[in-house]
């Protein structure tokens, strides 16, 4: 335990402690959630004093490398607990702090929702270091990993304990707020508040206040928690660099016309949707190739479609890409799709920031009239919007989009225009900085 309290210890040595924020995640840093990766480093470069604590150490694969060196300023839970100190953390916890113990345990066991095999989980949980999603749900199994983690926050007199992603991040943060009685703060993304969490309702009664990305997100709140109270719930997009994304860094193009896309290989981004069109523009004998960045579980699906109907001398699956990397590869393309879908359990992308940073580089784009996507893309305007699944009606756009440079090119102005206006990074990060700092007073 004296690693985390070291550790934060120097970074907020200077900051009036009093006001110091906990942020809880899941996994962190992957690559996947890079955008929280610069949120935090943001925040504290706006005087924010955060300590920052993951339930899980990313994997290999998942990790974002880039930004290694913020790992030593993480305390990872699960990988910490052993089985004595365990024990050890409730018993003290409960001579400390009898109130708030029992009645948070009662809580949680009120809470908690049937069908769960605790004693499974739990053992898995100490062997493997690592739960399978349907096991990370139960409450109770929740309470008994928070109580050190409480413990380990219980030093700092946080002023807030805010948790990112509607799903075990918060249900540990929640708990870990009623045990040291501090208010708690959700920031909502995509899949948390689409796929089904258990106590989600609980969870936005819980907090104080609730932040979240697109107004689609706040209307999808309202319409199916009618009880949550909606003037809690703030919608600040996360926008993206305009400095970095910069439009005078494309150059004029060789060879044939790219299509890029990007994104992680999941069912929600479309691919296959992708690859359909690119069939028929392959068909009919269209000059172009497709690079398609990211990884994911679908690799080996996606291949096997890209093998089976000869496309591999048009569409290349590139893998994982370092962000700074990123760049390049939109000053070397022609246009950007991304015809996101919803999946069968709901699950659905908010607005991709690669669709505004592909938007920042006056690339045209194609995507779906799905989720939050309409704030950002005005359809006609910065980039065609379509109804999610359509292969033909994209096939026709990309081919005609192809075919006109003049069109681009306007898009691409236009959609420059469009994320100056409402999706720099720095405006928001202000307005996000200012939020907290109204939550810690």
């Amino acid at each position: 335990m004296n690693q985390e309290t070291d550790i934060q210890e120097e970074i907020c040595s200077k900051d009036d402690s009093s006001k110091a924020i906990a942020f809880v995640l899941n996994y962190f840093p992957i690559l996947s959630e890079t955008f929280i990766v610069k949120e935090i480093i943001q925040l504290k470069s706006r005087g924010l004093c955060i300590h920052t604590y993951s339930l899980f150490e990313p994997r290999q694969d998942q990790e974002n490398r880039q930004v290694e060196e913020y790992k030593k300023d993480v305390f990872y839970l699960i990988p910490s607990l052993k089985p004595l100190g365990l024990l050890f953390s409730h018993i003290l916890f409960s001579i400390q702090c009898p109130v708030r113990y029992w009645k948070t345990l009662g809580w949680a066991l009120k809470h908690r929702e049937k069908g769960h095999s605790l004693l499974r989980a739990f053992f898995r949980l100490l062997i493997n270091k690592e739960l399978p999603k349907s096991d990370r749900q139960d409450l109770l199994l929740h309470f008994i990993l928070a109580v050190p983690l409480a413990r380990v926050m219980q030093p700092h007199s946080f002023a807030l304990i805010h948790a990112h992603f509607m799903d075990a991040a918060t249900s540990f943060a929640m708990l870990a707020s009623r045990l040291l009685d501090i208010p708690l703060t959700i920031s909502a993304h995509a899949f948390d508040i689409f796929v089904p969490q258990e106590n989600a309702h609980t969870k936005l009664q819980s907090a104080s206040a609730v932040v979240t990305c697109t107004h689609f997100n706040k209307q999808y709140i309202a319409d199916h928690y009618q009880k949550v109270d909606l003037d809690k719930i703030r919608v600040i997009y996360h926008g993206i660099n305009l400095n970095k994304f910069n439009p005078a860094k494309r150059r004029a193009l060789s060879g044939p016309p790219v299509i890029l896309s990007v994104g992680r290989l999941v069912p929600k981004k479309g691919f296959p949707v992708l690859l359909r069109a690119c069939k028929i523009l392959a068909e009919r004998g269209i000059d172009f190739v497709c690079r398609i960045i990211g990884e994911g579980p679908e690799r080996p699906r996606l291949e096997m479609y890209i093998k089976l109907n000869n496309l591999v001398n048009h569409v290349t699956l590139i893998g994982a890409v370092a962000p700074d990397q990123m760049v390049q590869e939109y000053q070397n393309s022609t246009l950007f799709v991304l015809p996101c879908v919803e999946e069968e359990n709901g699950n659905r992308d908010g607005i991709p920031n690669v669709l505004a940073e592909a938007m920042a580089m006056t690339l045209p784009v194609i995507s779906s009239s799905i989720s939050g996507i309409p704030e950002l893309i005005e359809n006609g305007k910065q980039g065609v919007l379509l109804e999610p699944g359509s292969v033909p009606e994209l096939a026709e756009c990309m081919a005609d989009l192809l075919d006109s440079p003049r069109k681009r090119r306007e898009m691409g102005q236009q959609g420059r225009h469009r994320v100056e206006t409402i999706f720099d990074s720095k405006s928001h990060l202000d307005e996000l900085a200012d939020w907290f700092r109204d939550q810690v007073r």
